[in-house]
């Protein structure tokens, strides 16, 4: 892929399902899965969360932090699970080229500077990227 002169490079896509935030917590076969995946993102120089745990009525939403904050969007679960935090750097550049490309696509887009990683995104990413380096 070519834009202003640039070339990128496009890392593969990997679709992941958490299903219950305890996940983060609990031995699994999936997450065994996940964690022999880490390899794979050594040269890995940033990751794009696609997730669909916000309601933004009709618009695209591209999260723009510096440091998003963990959000621990779901109740009733073991204080455990809410002690945990994914402390990954953000991509406020790479948030405006897709935000860019997005509205060029045709889609109504919002940067949300505040809006932080929700457990579909920190929890399969805790497994994948344990140092939430990338």
């Amino acid at each position: 892929l070519m834009k202003s002169g640039v070339v990128m490079k496009l890392a593969p896509v990997m679709f992941v399902g958490h299903g219950s935030p305890m996940f983060a917590i609990e031995a699994s076969h999936a997450r065994d899965l996940l964690e022999q995946q880490q390899s794979q993102f050594d040269e890995v120089k940033a990751i794009v969360v696609v997730s669909a745990h916000w309601v933004t009525n009709g618009y695209t939403s591209v999260t723009s932090d510096d440091a998003p904050q963990t959000i621990h969007d779901f109740g009733g679960f073991p204080t455990e699970l809410y002690q945990l935090q994914y402390p990954a750097t953000g991509n406020p550049s790479l948030s405006n080229q897709i935000e860019q490309q997005l509205e060029n696509a045709g889609f109504e887009v919002q940067q949300q500077s505040q809006r932080g990683l929700d457990h579909g995104a920190w929890v399969p990413l805790m497994h994948l990227i344990p140092k939430a380096n990338i």
